[in-house]
């Protein structure tokens, strides 16, 4: 038994067609790139804000425990509370 297998080539069609299916595809791969690579960058973006607020908390409580010495002042107004 033989296949034969189609393609979708058509050496008929006008040469034009064959690079609006190319151009097509490039602005598909594209866009798929372009959305990987934002949603890869707001995952460190997120990583990083958790790690930043982290900080914040740490250094107000060091500033509340050592009275002012070291650490940093609440300049957000956030009302951090320190565990004891």
């Amino acid at each position: 038994m033989i296949f034969i297998l189609e393609t979708h080539f058509n050496p008929t069609a006008p040469s034009g067609a064959l690079e609006t299916d190319m151009k097509e595809l490039t602005l598909i791969a594209a866009l798929i790139i372009t959305i990987a690579g934002m949603s890869f960058a707001g995952k460190f973006d997120r990583e990083e804000a958790e790690r930043a607020s982290a900080e914040y908390t740490e250094m107000v409580c060091l500033f509340k425990e050592t009275s002012g010495e070291f650490g940093w002042p609440d300049f957000k107004n956030l009302k951090i509370t320190c565990g004891e």
